[in-house]
């Protein structure tokens, strides 16, 4: 037994806050993709994987060629978020992961959103200059415009932050080294939205410092009739029992 118990409530509090019409930057979509079935793609055979965006419930697809989702994969424990060892400060890489092949032309191309604001990713590969190369296309642009080249360097793991604030844009994601895996491990989707019947999630925990209570997405207001996915997080010296 580990010491105290302790026991987490949460409540929902559905408040009506006038016509509020300011825009703000919401996460519209993450993933690991340790949520994701397990895909290959050529370019023979291509793939799409629908989903849907948090806030402004868009319908999202991707569009997959010679790139390969793998859940949980083995030699995804060679990597470790920032550089080094765990015991040194690292954090260990997603297991799950989008890896771009050897061979063909490897990319995984967005459908358009109404807004992005940033892009952040966490991409990796097996050697140096390597990785994932992001591109954008918007309503006016003729092609697609790069906006990120950067190498995961240390290619065991490298955040990358890419400021876009456009509207009605896709993206797409390519190998950087034909030739050579890239892994995407992590993948942030931000953009504008502006609430139609926000609402607001307050939880507590019944014993002080005992644990938090995360929350996905993690917002301070939601829309009405949104999935919140909570989760007990115990401080050491205590486990959680019940909502």
């Amino acid at each position: 037994m580990k010491g105290k118990f302790y026991y987490l409530t949460c409540f929902l509090l559905f408040l009506c806050i006038g016509k509020l019409k300011a825009q703000e930057e919401k996460l519209l979509y993450s993933t690991d993709f340790q949520d994701w079935e397990a895909l290959t793609s050529t370019t023979a055979s291509p793939k799409t994987v629908t989903k849907t965006t948090d806030f402004s419930k868009e319908t999202l697809t991707f569009d997959f060629a010679d790139v390969n989702v793998a859940p949980t994969a083995g030699d995804a424990t060679r990597f470790v978020y920032p550089p080094n060892t765990p015991t040194a400060g690292g954090t260990q890489v997603s297991l799950g992961y989008a890896q771009s092949q050897k061979t063909g032309n490897p990319y995984i191309i967005l459908s358009p959103l109404k807004s992005v604001t940033k892009v952040v990713f966490i991409h990796g590969a097996t050697g140096g200059n390597r990785g994932y190369k992001l591109w954008k296309k918007n309503s006016t642009d003729a092609d697609w415009v790069a906006v990120s080249s950067a190498v995961a360097n240390p290619s065991a793991g490298q955040q990358v932050i890419v400021n876009i604030n456009e509207e009605n844009v896709a993206l797409k994601f390519t190998n950087l080294a034909l030739g050579q895996n890239g892994y995407l491990f992590d993948l942030k989707i931000y953009g504008n939205h502006t609430f139609v019947a926000p609402q607001t999630l307050t939880t507590s925990v019944n014993i002080a410092n005992s644990g938090t209570i995360g929350r996905l997405p993690d917002s301070d207001k939601y829309e009405k009739d949104m999935v919140v996915k909570l989760t007990a997080n115990a401080n050491i010296g205590y486990e959680f029992v019940k909502w």
